[in-house]
């Protein structure tokens, strides 16, 4: 609460400034370390990047919450019919997010950008919640998921293989870890 009145991650200390907002975050990293730019160095990549950004939030973003949401807040029974009426969207966008990782190998361009770091944690909280025990008679059809997402499987993996991704992994999840870097059960 100190760092976030809004209690919730992520949150940046640099010295005395405190900054939280992923996106914010985001862009001071980029003005402050220019030479490894998350939102590109050309305005086509600055657009291509944003783009990106901006259409998982205006069209998957939410569906996948409809579902992640529930297991995660222990809602599931209660919002049953909402989890099985976005199921087939959250499958749809999938779908065309697995077809867009076909051109490079990270999502908003030829390297690591605010693309990939705004969307992983997104499709993480999901997988999270798709390994909880009350999924399991929803049949979401999301694990494993690089068995249904191949490329989207790679591109994550490719994410954590980043350096220091290990500091940036919330503690909790650590737990009940199957070994592999996305199959996380619910503590």
């Amino acid at each position: 609460m100190a760092l976030n009145p809004r209690g919730k991650v992520p949150a940046l200390r640099d010295g005395d400034f405190v900054l939280y907002e992923s996106l914010a975050i985001m862009q001071y990293l980029e003005c402050k370390y220019p030479a490894n730019p998350l939102f590109g160095r050309t305005p086509r990549e600055t657009g291509a990047i944003w783009r990106v950004i901006s259409e998982f939030g205006a069209y998957p973003h939410m569906p996948l919450s409809r579902i992640s949401g529930p297991f995660l807040f222990d809602k599931s029974e209660e919002k049953a019919s909402d989890i099985r009426a976005a199921l087939p969207e959250v499958h749809g966008e999938l779908e065309k997010l697995e077809a867009a990782a076909t051109n490079s190998a990270w999502l908003g361009g030829k390297a690591v950008t605010a693309a990939d770091v705004a969307i992983y944690p997104v499709l993480m909280l999901l997988l999270r919640a798709s390994a909880r025990k009350e999924a399991e008679p929803f049949k979401l059809r999301l694990l494993p998921f690089e068995d249904r997402y191949p490329r989207l499987g790679a591109w994550m993996e490719r994410i954590e293989d980043l350096p220091r991704y290990d500091n940036t992994y919330p503690p909790h999840w650590r737990q009940q870890n199957d070994g592999g870097a996305h199959f996380f059960l619910a503590t």
